[in-house]
């Protein structure tokens, strides 16, 4: 059995359901605005959804941060995370939300 590599710990964690952060002090949810599954989910309770949670995010980063550490190497740096997940969208298994790319368009 081979080791799991850091961006298989990213996806496996992206993929799972999608995981909602609440915060209670002042009664609003923060979810993942930028990133969603290239596609929909076909098992589990979110059959049909294509949501990564910010629950799901910071879970991936900080997991593939304590992997890195306990391999004893250097933390994992933001920009190597942003990296694994454009490495993601390149391989079609996350893209960004289309809503948000096309506020970028610009009509001439």
């Amino acid at each position: 059995m081979t080791k799991p590599t850091t961006k298989d710990i990213i996806w496996k964690t992206l993929s799972g359901a999608p995981i909602e952060i609440h915060d209670e002090s002042n009664n609003t949810v923060v979810s993942g605005k930028i990133w969603e599954l290239s596609v929909v989910r076909i098992k589990g309770d979110y059959i049909g959804s294509r949501e990564i949670g910010a629950g799901n995010l910071i879970s991936a980063y900080n997991l593939a941060n304590t992997m890195h550490i306990e391999q004893g190497l250097e933390g994992l740096k933001i920009e190597e995370f942003k990296q694994i997940l454009n490495e993601l969208s390149d391989e079609h298994l996350i893209r960004r939300r289309p809503e948000l790319v096309r506020q970028k368009f610009k009509v001439v």
